[in-house]
């Protein structure tokens, strides 16, 4: 039966649909209801049966010949060996076990049964396996504790189907040492299937116990993190990675920018003047003190740019401004602010204290985040009593707090 025979069908069954209505204006409607649904499904059943008739009802069914074909051309595996009987699997009936003798690997071949087409479906069998999925789940144990493999559907932060990873680094020794086994992980699998793995590289600090969780607020993640996937051949997403050198080149620009952001005297030992120019290439701008606050209140609107006229640099200290908010200072570059002007500064970029002439002493902490509340707060010390900041959870500042606390007013450059 033809395509024009099935429509023709379908529009006769329309019309006397339509007919009877008419006829039955006056009739109960609930009926008529009824009537018209039960044509609308044996139109539908029509339809299925000249797709089975034309096109042939396809199913999952697989042979281990074909199982064979597709080992040998598909994964390009030489050295392997088949199960004698099929079995099935979560995705179909009909999967035989495949063994790599090489890689010492057991993975299914199975066959699946899709829909193709716009206005006439037809279905089709396929043959697909899960080759990735099961080398992903050996070598998880095998890998250092900074990786972390999440399934589909184990981390909303990794969408795919066959999952991906979560890896943490604390220096740059770690961070090298990860983006080689990563790559590592991608070789192995590329000889088998074009699967570009999707990944996270994060910062954790060791000074925090709870690395994982809680470094991602603690960190403005837009520094704490680098996501994307490997993925070799010529791509205009900047999210793809082709090669290892601009993978580690990637994630290393991410670390030296959190570590000037931040003033994190661990990174910044890691940090060489060629490093500043090769990487600190966004975010963080330079801050400047306005000794004349009516001097920049006529002069900043009409020429923001004129900024080192009406206001001296701030030598070491940055900015940056937030993917959710305006420009805020660290903690750790409060610290260079305040001892730049000559403030009473007690301790380090990572936890000080500071005395203003009145007698109180605000301290500042990286670690000062209250885990207690469901949204995580940053807060300082004000005379030994917690004052949380108006910036939640980034261990930052306004230049709104810092006129009220230290009497600065600071611009940013722009």
């Amino acid at each position: 039966m033809s395509f024009n025979n099935v429509y023709n069908i379908y529009i006769a069954i329309h019309f006397f649909d339509s007919k009877e209505i008419e006829n039955h204006m006056g009739e109960d409607m609930k009926t008529t209801r009824e009537n018209r649904v039960f044509k609308h499904y044996v139109l539908l059943t029509l339809l299925i049966l000249v797709m089975c008739f034309t096109t042939g009802c396809a199913t999952s069914r697989i042979s281990r010949g074909e199982v064979m074909t597709y080992v040998e051309n598909n994964l390009g595996i030489e050295n392997y060996s088949i199960e004698w009987f099929r079995h099935s699997n979560k995705y179909s009936k009909y999967a035989y076990t495949v063994y790599d003798k090489d890689a010492d690997l057991e993975f299914d071949v199975y066959g699946v049964v899709g829909l193709t087409g716009d206005i006439i479906l037809s279905f089709t069998r396929d043959i697909s396996d899960d080759y990735v999925l099961k080398y992903l789940e050996k070598i998880n144990g095998s890998l250092p504790n900074t990786f972390k493999y999440y399934g589909k559907g184990d981390n909303r932060e990794i969408i795919s189907f066959y999952g991906g990873y979560i890896i943490t680094y604390s220096n740059r020794a770690e961070l090298d040492e990860a983006c080689e086994k990563l790559w590592m992980i991608n070789n192995a699998l590329e000889e088998k299937h074009k699967y570009s793995i999707p990944f996270i590289f994060r910062y954790v600090d060791p000074d925090f116990t709870t690395q994982d969780s809680l470094m991602k607020y603690v960190i403005d993640s837009s520094f704490c993190d680098y996501s994307g996937h490997i993925f070799k051949e010529k791509s205009d997403d900047d999210k793809y990675v082709q090669s290892l050198s601009q993978l580690k080149e990637e994630v290393e620009s991410k670390y030296f920018t959190l570590g000037y952001v931040y003033n994190n005297p661990d990174i910044l030992a890691d940090l060489g003047d060629e490093d500043i120019e090769d990487f600190i290439d966004y975010g963080p701008v330079d801050v400047y003190i306005v000794d004349d606050i009516d001097m920049v209140s006529d002069d900043i609107e009409e020429n923001p740019s004129n900024i080192e006229e009406y206001a001296r640099l701030s030598d070491g200290c940055v900015a940056y401004k937030s993917e959710r908010r305006n420009y805020r200072i660290t903690y750790g570059n409060l610290y260079t602010l305040l001892v730049n002007e000559g403030f009473d500064v007690s301790g380090d970029s990572e936890d000080f204290i500071v005395t203003i002439p009145d007698g109180s002493q605000y301290e500042f902490a990286k670690t000062f985040i209250d885990t207690n509340k469901l949204n995580w707060r940053s807060y300082y010390m004000c005379d030994g009593e917690k004052v949380y900041t108006d910036l939640d959870e980034d261990i930052s500042v306004s230049k709104a707090l810092i006129s009220e606390l230290f009497g600065l007013y600071i611009e940013f450059e722009p």
